[in-house]
């Protein structure tokens, strides 16, 4: 659908005070083919352009509405914009009715771009009447942002339970209630029910997080029952960071809802709705004596056993948190390719919707040892326990920590102890930046991190099922190539 071209103009009748009234003209773009039309040399030679024709609801004497014209025979008063807006400071209403009517066409015109559907003359003109409110649109389905989130999150926990294809991780799903928990605030702070035809206006976007931001700042008390007493506060408020991935989130809760038939137009794929990312916040990694000393050290609590085991699979296997939860269900297995046999379990890679096979590295073999052969189940609470662990253990250092307000954008850098800061993501980074700094190959430690999917256009890559296997042969070489007391084939 092509941007509408508008043009006002006057009706040939007037009425006894000398008035005519005023019609709108807009072109869509939208033509068809006339078979009574002569075909010369292209089938455009045939083309019939349908304008869209609709009365203002306004009449005008013609000499305040522009200038005499002469087209051919006939003469016409043309649109003259400093005549008109001359006599529409004497007569403001006429020219506030002309701009609702410009906005209109705007809003209806974003309504198709965002279904990204090419209307016909009758379409965009029905809807431009709804918008206008002279014709009964269909009934449109509200609901509540909260209430649908609260039936995803349900839906997401069955569909995990159950084991289904694709199905969210339980880290995954928290992230849904997070945001959950920030439309309860929300709600209760300003005692309104968030619909999504609120976010139709995109202004509102920036108004739900301003209010959450100060309730997590400690400016607006919130009794929330859905929470716990002592509600994390944070007199800096939010992050960038924080902030754009709970954008993301909801976008992504916004689409659902549209493609479910609620009422939401906003242009989610719109630059402005999110922020500029700043650098990261933190940038640390357990290195290798921190992490032999994990290793190393005898954990009786089962809370803080489970945080353990964590850190050394996580930092010895490079996986991400989703694809860690997922490791309970697997079996370890040992793979041969010639001469060459090692343990190793096959792991699919929910970001990059991959396969791969993941050799298991001493310390990785003896955590499985303990627990009779099978990968541990990790708690909720496993990030919590992390941090209680390595504090423990003195892993203390003092790391920069960089943030930037998501209300301020004041940069605050901090001396913060490592121990507060490490989490479940920070051993994938210690995976790849430890081996980094061993000098194995970039490329050999992202074969196990990141793998590429199969190149439908290479037969050897879409024939070949041992390259898993050779991948896991190579890191294996390469580890074998390097002295390290962790990573141990």
């Amino acid at each position: 659908m092509k941007q509408p071209f508008l043009r006002f103009y006057l009706d040939s009748h007037e009425n006894k005070n000398g008035e005519r009234k005023i019609f709108l003209d807009i072109s869509i773009g939208y033509s068809e083919i006339d078979l009574d039309k002569p075909y010369k040399n292209f089938n455009s030679d045939r083309k019939k352009y349908k304008p869209i024709k609709i009365s203002t609801g306004c009449r005008i004497k013609p000499e305040n509405f522009g200038k005499v014209v002469e087209k051919g025979s006939r003469k016409v008063f043309s649109f003259d914009q400093n005549i008109f807006d001359k006599y529409s400071r004497i007569n403001r209403s006429i020219k506030t009715k002309l701009e609702q009517m410009k906005n209109a066409v705007a809003d209806v015109t974003n309504q198709f771009y965002i279904k990204k559907y090419n209307p016909n003359p009758e379409e965009f003109k029905d809807a431009l009447l709804i918008e206008l409110g002279r014709k009964q649109g269909d009934v449109i389905k509200e609901k509540s942002v909260l209430e649908y989130l609260y039936d995803k999150i349900k839906t997401d926990r069955e569909d995990a339970k159950q084991g289904k294809k694709n199905a969210l991780s339980p880290n995954h799903i928290k992230t849904y209630v997070s945001l959950s928990r920030m439309f309860e605030n929300y709600e209760i702070a300003t005692n309104t029910q968030v619909m999504f035809s609120n976010f139709n206006n995109r202004n509102f976007q920036w108004e739900f997080f301003r209010v959450v931001d100060a309730i997590y700042r400690g400016e607006i008390e919130v009794d929330n029952p859905n929470q716990s007493k002592k509600q994390r506060k944070d007199p800096t408020g939010y992050g960038v960071k924080s902030i754009n991935k709970y954008i993301k989130l909801l976008h992504r809760v916004l689409r659902l809802g549209k493609r479910d038939g609620y009422n939401m137009t906003l242009d989610i794929e719109d630059s402005s709705l999110m922020l500029e990312n700043p650098p990261a916040e933190k940038e640390i990694y357990l290195s290798e004596p921190e992490l032999k000393k994990v290793i190393d050290t005898k954990v009786t609590d089962s809370e803080l056993l489970n945080a353990k085991q964590y850190l050394i699979l996580a930092s010895l296997m490079g996986l991400r948190i989703e694809d860690m939860s997922t490791l309970h269900a697997l079996k370890p297995r040992t793979y041969t390719k010639e001469d060459k046999s090692f343990k190793g379990v096959k792991v699919y890679v929910n970001k990059t919707k991959t396969e791969v096979i993941t050799p298991l590295l001493k310390p990785v073999q003896e955590v499985l040892k303990e627990n009779k052969g099978k990968f541990p189940v990790f708690k909720e609470s496993v990030n919590k326990h992390i941090k209680i662990l390595c504090a423990l253990l003195k892993i203390n250092t003092l790391e920069e920590r960089t943030k930037i307000s998501f209300r301020d954008g004041k940069l605050e850098t901090l001396k913060v102890p490592k121990h507060e800061l490490v989490t479940t993501h920070d051993c994938r980074r210690s995976f790849i930046t430890n081996l980094g700094l061993k000098g194995v190959s970039q490329d050999i430690v992202l074969s196990m991190t990141h793998p590429k999917k199969k190149d439908s256009n290479n037969m050897m890559s879409v024939y070949n099922n041992s390259s898993m296997v050779d991948k896991a042969i190579t890191f294996l070489n390469a580890i074998d190539e390097i002295k390290s007391d962790v990573y141990l084939v």
